[in-house]
């Protein structure tokens, strides 16, 4: 008859795929995209869920051809969700398809097709095979041949052994997830224990520096004039006397330090050099040191650095006193 399909046509696999609906289950929506919108492109009608509760009751309301479902998920995962299909009466005839990467252990697959599962399938698949397998799974159910378990062999095998296998499982999955856990850790304390060697090599860098600065009475500092915040070395503080906690770390609270005969002029010689994009510069000018009054002669230079479009947007620099060199 025109319209229905022939035996012989289930048999070879030409039984039309838009005909074919396809219950995904999954709780990662990723996943579940990526799988429908390639079921979607191959012709078949696609349904989903994102746990095995949702699954049994779009199931029971709108029966599909086929349940594709992977097995670790919150709220029933799939091997339970495998075993209440087979246990209801209406969703018993339909294939039930393990698709995962999590559960791969031999045992659990034996596991998956005692429940009456018909297929077990480890990811990754490549997309073609897997819609292939789809497509002859559900041509080959309805031509009346199937791979799962029998209602007799299921019937067979004690409830009570089922929970057994189903609770061995878990225990293998919590254990091999345990050791993952226990490499990451371990992964983890190394990187830490080199991070903590790292900084402890730099902070004994950093001491060396600043005992170098001290025995030359040389200290560095830099200036981000986009945020106009002021870093300096622990001899700049040295040299003009000042605690950190004191110091407003900008380029106004620096001009405080010099001395009023020298204020205007150093401060129009660093601008002029930052508006104009000079690379670099030098000048010696007094400071008053806020602890002790002194008046100090230092020696400045200066490096100002570049954005990509020629702005001048940062200095660095280093002071000497040069004091006792008067």
């Amino acid at each position: 008859m025109d319209g229905v399909p022939r035996t012989n046509d289930r048999l070879n696999g030409k039984f039309s795929s838009t005909t074919m609906k396809v219950l995904l289950v999954d709780d990662n929506q990723q996943n579940l995209g990526l799988l429908k919108s390639l079921l979607a492109r191959n012709g078949f009608d696609v349904i989903t869920a994102a746990n095995g509760e949702e699954a049994l009751a779009k199931a029971r309301q709108n029966r599909p051809d086929l349940i594709l479902s992977d097995i670790l998920m919150s709220v029933m995962d799939r091997f339970r969700l495998c075993h209440e299909c087979k246990k209801d009466p209406l969703l018993k005839p339909i294939p039930f398809v393990f698709y995962t990467g999590t559960y791969t252990d031999d045992r659990d697959r034996k596991f998956g097709l005692s429940l009456g599962a018909e297929r077990f399938i480890v990811k990754p698949e490549a997309p073609e095979n897997l819609v292939k397998t789809i497509r002859d799974i559900i041509n080959e159910r309805r031509s009346g041949i199937t791979h799962a378990k029998t209602p007799a062999e299921m019937r067979s095998e004690p409830n009570q052994m089922i929970l057994q296998r189903y609770n061995e499982a878990l225990v293998r999955k919590l254990e091999q997830k345990t050791e993952q856990l226990e490499l990451a850790n371990r992964e983890l304390r190394r990187q830490l224990a080199e991070r903590i060697r790292a900084e402890s090599a730099l902070l004994r860098v950093e001491e060396l520096l600043n005992e170098a600065q001290r025995m030359v009475h040389l200290g560095s500092w830099e200036l981000d004039l986009t945020t106009n915040s002021l870093t300096w070395s622990d001899e700049v503080y040295h040299i003009f006397g000042i605690r950190p906690e004191e110091f407003g770390a900008n380029y106004e609270a620096f001009l405080a330090c010099v001395h009023p005969d020298d204020r205007a002029a150093l401060d129009d010689a660093y601008s002029r050099s930052v508006f104009d994009g000079i690379e670099s510069g030098e000048i010696q000018y007094r400071i008053v040191k806020k602890d002790t009054g002194e008046t100090r002669c230092v020696h400045q230079k200066h490096r100002n650095l570049k954005d990509g479009s020629g702005k001048v947007t940062r200095s660095v620099g280093m002071i000497q006193d040069i004091t006792e060199r008067k």
